[in-house]
């Protein structure tokens, strides 16, 4: 009796095509599990490898043209000096920009959340119970609360701008039913 291979005819040409295109992705994948497997072992080396390689790429250029004029140790030195230069110098922009709007970014902050909780009332999504929290611009808590059906539900607590607890109020079905100053 001889031996079946796959051109003896006893086996379809498209199976064993099919076949051996099916081991070679399942080995490919194998391989792509295990790479990936190894690189997760090795998170912190493959990161940093990879910030250095960012980093040579962007100090290379300018290493280069010093090198010119200077020995390599110290154009390397220049380099480097002049990229940190310049990431604190892009830090300290946008750390100034920040602080200088920082009046303007937190109304707006308060503005986008009153409108998403606007939104999320009205329709297409019709919310009928939520918890909603407003805070004040000056980023402390103003009020905490429920709504149903769009009516102020349970118990709603009351802040001043300076934090200080200024009143509770308890609603049942939208009305208050107890009120308490403090």
């Amino acid at each position: 009796m001889s031996p079946i291979t796959p051109n003896s005819g006893k086996v379809p040409p498209g199976l064993s095509q099919a076949a051996a295109y099916s081991w070679r992705i399942l080995a490919v994948g194998l391989l792509g599990y295990v790479l990936l497997s190894v690189l997760g072992q090795l998170q912190l080396v493959v990161v940093a490898l990879f910030i250095g390689l960012i980093l040579a790429a962007i100090v290379g250029p300018l290493v280069g043209l010093v090198n010119r004029a200077l020995p390599r140790a110290l154009a390397v030195a220049v380099g480097l000096v002049v990229f940190v230069g310049g990431f604190v110098g892009i830090l300290v922009f946008i750390t100034t920009s920040v602080t200088g709007q920082w009046e303007t970014l937190a109304q707006q902050f308060v503005q986008g959340v009153a409108q998403m909780q606007t939104w999320l009332q009205g329709p297409p999504l019709n919310v009928q119970s939520a918890d909603f929290t407003v805070w004040y611009e000056n980023g402390q808590l103003k009020e905490d609360g429920s709504y149903s059906n769009g009516k102020k539900v349970g118990l709603h607590q009351f802040w001043k701008k300076n934090g200080q607890p200024e009143k509770e109020e308890n609603y049942v079905n939208g009305e208050i039913k107890i009120l308490k100053n403090n």
